[in-house]
């Protein structure tokens, strides 16, 4: 989705090369990512732990320099990496709240959405949701309304997705052909 975008942050705790975007440039630490940014432009952050206090801590270095210069994209691939249900770094905190509103498109990836800062649910404008295992669903349910759990989607890979639309709600919606550009 953010591919298009020809400046953002990203990060990605499993480090996968597949997931970096073309001219990226990848840095290993907070501090790397915000001298790196906005020129070249594209840069992509991997912590050297996945998940832990420090990498938070350090990748909202780069989170505060995005809210500085203003513009750009976030992609998180790992969002359950850097926050707790609780709260998230103070940086981070701040794109989430304003970001939208200074022209800071975002896009927060996870699996595990019972570990991930509450807040990002009020702040999104779209919630995309694949499988989720009957915990998640639950949780996903009382966060943002019932038909969460009331239309489970088959495991089947050709499944639709659902989207979070205003009011907040749920709408079933067609899959995607694989393989093709949307």
């Amino acid at each position: 989705m953010g591919l298009g975008w020809s400046r953002f942050i990203g990060q990605d705790p499993k480090c996968s090369a597949r997931l970096v975007p073309p001219n990226t440039l990848v840095v290993r630490s907070g501090d790397a990512a915000a001298a790196a940014y906005p020129v070249p432009g594209r840069v992509m952050y991997h912590p050297p732990v996945m998940k832990d206090k420090e990498t938070r801590v350090d990748f909202d270095i780069a989170m505060r320099r995005i809210y500085a210069v203003r513009g750009g994209g976030v992609i998180i691939h790992e969002l359950a990496s850097l926050t707790d249900p609780d709260n998230c770094e103070a940086g981070l905190n701040r794109v989430l709240y304003e970001g939208a509103e200074l022209g800071i498109p975002m896009i927060y990836c996870t699996q595990e959405p019972v570990r991930i800062y509450t807040k990002f649910f009020s702040q999104a404008t779209v919630v995309v949701v694949f499988y989720l295992v009957p915990e998640h669903r639950g949780y996903l349910a009382r966060m943002c309304g019932a038909p969460a759990i009331n239309q489970p989607i088959p495991l089947d890979h050709t499944y639709g997705v659902w989207h979070r639309s205003r009011p907040e709600e749920f709408i079933r919606m067609p899959a995607l052909p694989l393989g093709r550009a949307a």
